[in-house]
């Protein structure tokens, strides 16, 4: 609602950097919110997106019940298979319940999780203090959401065949030593995590208030 308070430029490595000394207004007319972004950092080179920002979510009035309704539909769909969704889930101890499952690997790049080992709460999470939980992992976590399935592309581009679909997959690396996050899904960490697959496609047009819960 207000882009002219962003200051857009590049730095001497020809990374796109937005910095703002004022709040940044976003109304986000698909989930039915005005965001106030107080931003951090934004940083984009040619393959990584840094950002940090914090966030508070006000709720827009619905021109009708049918919109309402459409809003909390949607929301919901947001919430499904989200990074703060797997966390949550890792708190509670329900990763299977809730649809998930995380295996490790000693790659980003892999075809196939059938020859990897599939892991339970316990081997990537503990609990860390009142409320609180620690992320911990080695190499690659590579997590499925079975409940989405997202198009995979065509299995050949020069015939016929039927569209190829996947599990929603996400790829998890730490860039320091663990990751604390709280029983909401809330990352307490900053700057920890690298994110790649359809997690890192997500930002910020899919979160929520962090007292929306399904």
């Amino acid at each position: 609602m207000n882009p002219e308070i962003l200051d857009i430029s590049t730095d001497r490595g020809n990374a796109l950097q937005a910095r703002s000394d004022k709040v940044l207004l976003i109304d986000n007319l698909a989930l039915g919110y005005r965001l106030y972004v107080s931003l951090g950092t934004l940083r984009l080179n040619d393959r990584w997106l840094s950002t940090a920002y914090k966030t508070r979510f006000e709720e827009l009035k619905p021109s009708s019940s049918g919109q309402k309704r459409e809003w909390e539909k949607k929301r919901s769909a947001a919430y499904s298979g989200s990074l703060r969704h797997f966390l949550a889930a890792l708190a509670k101890g329900e990763l299977a319940k809730q649809g998930f499952a995380a295996y490790l690997s000693d790659t980003r790049r892999i075809r196939s999780t059938a020859q990897l080992f599939e892991l339970n709460e316990d081997q990537i999470a503990a609990p860390s203090g009142a409320g609180e939980w620690k992320l911990k992992f080695q190499g690659f976590l590579i997590v499925d959401y079975l409940r989405e399935q997202v198009d995979a592309g065509f299995a050949n581009a020069y015939s016929s065949s039927a569209l190829r679909t996947r599990p929603k997959r996400s790829i998890l690396s730490l860039e320091k030593d663990s990751v604390l996050f709280d029983a909401h899904g809330q990352i307490l960490t900053p700057f920890a995590l690298d994110i790649s697959g359809d997690w890192a496609k997500e930002g910020l047009a899919r979160e929520l208030p962090l007292e929306f819960s399904r």
